[in-house]
């Protein structure tokens, strides 16, 4: 199971986010269900989220461990960062998915914007 699809709740079989899907009899299935890459796919592309930077990135005043609010860039493989979490400093970049980590979704997380 990708380990990208379990950090979204399954809106199919119930099970929590950081959790597989189960079957109707309760064990754990194989495979995620198809609602649930549909629910994530739709998140990822209309919410805000929360990622973690990798390294410092000075060129924007960036440090490593820095949590920060984005959203989709949708034209190729990066974020489009809102603020920094820590200090509310707006950096006007994107960043690579490579120099991220994926936390999670902004509302799951209880972070507003």
């Amino acid at each position: 199971m990708s380990a990208t699809c379990e950090r979204a709740r399954c809106s199919y079989c119930g099970a929590p986010a950081g959790s597989t899907c189960t079957t109707a009899s309760g064990n754990p299935g194989r495979y995620p269900h198809r609602e649930r890459w549909r629910d994530y796919k739709r998140r990822w592309t209309s919410e805000e989220m929360v990622f973690e930077l990798y390294e410092d990135d000075e060129r924007f005043n960036l440090s490593k461990g820095d949590r920060l609010l984005c959203i989709n860039y949708p034209y190729d493989a990066k974020v489009t960062v809102l603020r920094r979490l820590s200090d509310g400093l707006d950096p006007e970049c994107n960043q690579y998915m490579r120099d991220v980590k994926f936390i999670g979704f902004a509302s799951d997380l209880g972070v507003s914007a």
